[in-house]
């Protein structure tokens, strides 16, 4: 990670590189999500056996990822602005007692 930062213009050479086989990794994650995402609904649309129980996992999953997600946005910015009025210093006293002026 250190020689990472050090060394930038390896890094920068490989940026479009790396910048391509993502958005070929996104494009191709994206297709066979699609595709099974048609596959259930034609198998909900033809009724068959266990599609209704699939697609209900599938959407349950979907929700409790996205929920989850707002949780945890929820929890830090109820943690993160309860801690600051914890810790409420006032810095620039602070600043000027560590300047000794």
């Amino acid at each position: 990670m250190s020689s990472a930062t050090q060394e930038s213009s390896q890094l920068s050479a490989m940026y479009s590189w790396l910048l391509l086989v993502n958005a070929l990794g996104s494009v191709v994650l994206l297709i066979l999500v699609g595709a099974n995402i048609y596959s259930l609904i034609q198998h909900t649309k033809r009724r068959e056996a266990g599609s209704r129980l699939t697609t209900r996992m599938v959407s349950l999953f979907v929700y409790w990822l996205g929920a989850g997600r707002y949780c945890v946005l929820f929890f830090h910015a109820v943690f993160t602005s309860g801690i600051d009025s914890w810790f409420n210093v006032e810095i620039d006293r602070a600043m000027e007692d560590a300047a000794g002026t």
